[in-house]
C-alpha cells in the first residue's frame, strides 16, 4: 500500500480540492454543531426541515463529493461521524446548486433492545454519505439547504 503522502500526491488538483473542502466543512459543521443547540445550528447554516424539492440533478458532481468526504473523513483529526458527514456533503453539493436531502433515522436490533441512529445524505436518488447502511434505518426527520 502506497504512502498517505504518495497517495496525495497522484489525485488529480480538482479531486484534492474537493477532498479539502470536505475537510474544512467537516470541521466547520463539528465545530457548530458542538458548541450550539441543533435548532440553532440548523438556522445558522440555514437548513430546513422537509425534502429537497428544487435544485439540479448531478450524479457525477454527487458521486465525487461522496468521495470526498469519506476520503476527509478518514483523514481529519477528529471523528467525523455520520452526523457530520451527511450535512457536510448537504452544504457542499448545496454549494454546487445541486438537490440534496439529509435523512436521520433510528432502528432496534433484533432483540429490540437497542436503538441505533443514523444521518445519510442523498442527492435524488444517488447515495453521497451513510450507505449502505442506511437501509436498514427508517428515517424520521428530513432536511434541505
Amino acid at each position: 500500500m502506497k504512502p498517505l503522502l504518495a497517495r496525495w500526491l497522484a489525485l488529480p488538483l480538482p479531486e484534492k480540492s474537493r477532498i479539502l473542502e470536505a475537510a474544512a466543512t467537516l470541521l466547520q459543521v463539528r465545530v457548530i454543531f458542538g458548541f450550539v443547540p441543533f435548532a440553532r445550528a440548523l438556522r445558522l447554516l440555514r437548513i430546513e426541515q422537509g425534502e429537497a424539492t428544487y435544485g439540479r440533478i448531478a450524479v457525477t458532481e454527487a458521486t465525487e463529493i461522496a468521495r470526498a468526504i469519506s476520503r476527509a473523513s478518514g483523514q481529519v483529526p477528529f471523528r467525523a461521524l455520520c452526523l457530520q458527514q451527511a450535512f457536510a456533503a448537504l452544504l457542499m453539493l448545496r454549494r454546487r446548486g445541486i438537490v440534496a436531502t439529509v435523512r436521520m433515522g433510528a432502528r432496534r436490533d433484533s432483540e429490540f433492545k437497542h436503538l441505533s441512529a443514523h444521518a445519510w445524505c442523498c442527492s435524488d436518488t444517488v447515495p453521497v454519505t451513510g450507505f449502505p447502511i442506511a437501509d436498514d434505518f427508517v428515517s424520521l426527520v428530513t432536511f434541505r439547504a
